[in-house]
């Protein structure tokens, strides 16, 4: 039986022929616990790894080509520690790492091409501490990182292109104790910042292009009792 067999398969090392891994691949191996992934792969599909319970260990081989990780590529791989991004990742598809509750760091190589953090893409990461986004990111989608409660820092680069964070994006991450604000950022969505009882802290850059901040962007935030809005926002709702 074809599939007794796959439930068997405890480690995948790619031939450098391969240039995309399909839709759910690898979907629900149980016992699969490491894939390296050679520098020919474009494309990681949607719910190749999705649920690999046990899988500890994802590596990228260096120089990696990797242009999109897909939709919940990685979601529910609850014993995944750590995972370094390539620096050719353009996308970063919805839910890629929702659920990935044993995750304690996620590192975005230097000189990063990564565009966009899709909806979802780390919501119910508990463990993860801290993160530095890139500064080719221009879009943070709804619900990134909710329910991230072990998220206690947010680093944005200095020169940013972030320009949205959207609904529910930080949404109780419980323990975020200050956010900076990168200048380029025209919208905080609704409920962005909700139930971020810990955060105390908000700032924006000088020259601050933000000019919209959604319905309870920081409702439940106990912890601020003081904010300087800038100039820029016209709408508050």
């Amino acid at each position: 039986d074809t599939d007794i067999c796959a439930n068997q398969i405890k480690a995948v090392t790619m031939a450098q022929a391969v240039t995309s891994i399909a839709e759910q691949a690898f979907s629900g191996l149980p016992e699969l616990t490491r894939v390296n992934i050679p520098k020919t792969v474009t494309t990681v599909g949607n719910q190749a790894f999705y649920d690999c319970s046990n899988l500890s260990t994802v590596t990228f081989e260096a120089d990696s080509s990797l242009n999109l990780i897909g939709a919940s590529a990685f979601q529910n791989c609850t014993s995944l520690p750590s995972i370094t991004i390539p620096k050719s990742l353009t996308i970063m598809g919805n839910y890629a790492f929702q659920d990935c509750s044993g995750l304690l760091s996620v590192t975005f190589e230097a000189d990063s091409s990564l565009n966009l953090i899709g909806a979802s893409a780390f919501q119910k990461c508990t463990y993860l501490s801290d993160i530095v986004i890139p500064k080719s990111v221009e879009t943070i989608g709804q619900s990134a990182f909710r329910y991230c409660s072990g998220l206690s820092k947010v680093t944005f680069d200095t020169s940013s292109n972030l320009t949205s964070i959207e609904d529910n994006t930080f949404r109780s991450c419980s323990l975020l104790k200050d956010i900076a604000i990168p200048k380029l950022v025209e919208t905080i969505g609704q409920s962005a910042f909700q139930d971020c009882s810990d955060l105390s802290k908000v700032t924006f850059e000088e020259d601050s292009s933000l000019n919209l901040i959604g319905a309870s962007a920081f409702q439940n935030c106990t912890s601020l009792s003081a904010i300087t809005l800038p100039s820029s926002l016209t709408t508050i709702n």
